[in-house]
C-alpha cells in the first residue's frame, strides 16, 4: 500500500485520503494510520499516560480505528479532533469520557458524560457518522451518540456545525499532521517502512526530521 505524506498546504490539503471539493477529506472512510500507528506516534510524543483518562490511553487509540471502521469513519481523523477538543486528554470532558466537545455550547457549559472510555469514543465516532449520513443512518454498534444537529459530508464543513471556530477543519488538519510526524519518528513505525517503498530515502527522513511543533 502506498501512503502519501499529509502536507498542509495554503488553501488545502494533501494527504493519505483524496480531498473533496472543499479541499477537506470525507468524514466516511477508511483511515490511513492503524492503531499501532497511532500508539507508536503517541509513544514517539513523550506525552504519556493523560491523568485525566479512565483507562489507558493506548486503549483509547486503538478504540478510534477499530470503532472508526466498524462505523465506516475515518477514526485517525477523529482522533486528531478528539486531541483537538480535549488538549491532548487534558480537559475535564476527558474524565467524562467526552473527548468530543458533546453537548457544549460554549466556554460556560459542561460536556455530557459517558460511562466509560470506548463509549466515548463510540459516542463521537457515531455522532460524526450521523453528521455525514444523517441520523436515520444504519450503525454496526449500539447507538449511543445523540441526534446530529446539522449535516457535514467533510470535515471542512464541520466548521460553523459542529464547532463555532471557521478555521476548525486547519486546527484539525494540523494535530493530525502532528501525529502522522510522530509515527514517522518512531523507530517501529509502520509507515516509515510503507514510505520507504514510495519516497527515496532522504526525503522520508526529510519528513521525518520536520519540526513536531
Amino acid at each position: 500500500m502506498a501512503f502519501a505524506v499529509p502536507l498542509l498546504l495554503l488553501g488545502g490539503w494533501a494527504g493519505p485520503c483524496e480531498p473533496e471539493d472543499d479541499g477537506s477529506p470525507s468524514i466516511l472512510g477508511p483511515p490511513a494510520m492503524s492503531a499501532d500507528d497511532l500508539v507508536n506516534a503517541w509513544n514517539a510524543s513523550g506525552r504519556g499516560q493523560p491523568p485525566a483518562l479512565t483507562v489507558p490511553i493506548a486503549e483509547v487509540l486503538e478504540s478510534y480505528v477499530g470503532i472508526g471502521e466498524a462505523e465506516g469513519v475515518r477514526g485517525d481523523l477523529a482522533l486528531a479532533q478528539a486531541i483537538v477538543e480535549t488538549g491532548w486528554f487534558t480537559s475535564d470532558n476527558t474524565t467524562r469520557n467526552n473527548f468530543a466537545g458533546i453537548g457544549d455550547h460554549g466556554e460556560d457549559t459542561i460536556g455530557g458524560a459517558f460511562p466509560d472510555a470506548v463509549t466515548g469514543v463510540q459516542a463521537h465516532i457515531q455522532l460524526l457518522k450521523k453528521f455525514a449520513a444523517g441520523n436515520r443512518v444504519a450503525l454496526a454498534l449500539p447507538d449511543a451518540a445523540p441526534r446530529a444537529k446539522a449535516r457535514a459530508e467533510t470535515w471542512g464543513q464541520l466548521a460553523g456545525t459542529w464547532a463555532s471556530d471557521p478555521n476548525y477543519w486547519d486546527v484539525v488538519a494540523r494535530v493530525y499532521h502532528r501525529v502522522w510526524r510522530y509515527s514517522l519518528s518512531s523507530p517501529s513505525s509502520a509507515l516509515s517502512s510503507a514510505l520507504s517503498s514510495s519516497f527515496s530515502a532522504a526525503s522520508a527522513a526529510a519528513i521525518a526530521s520536520s519540526s513536531l511543533a
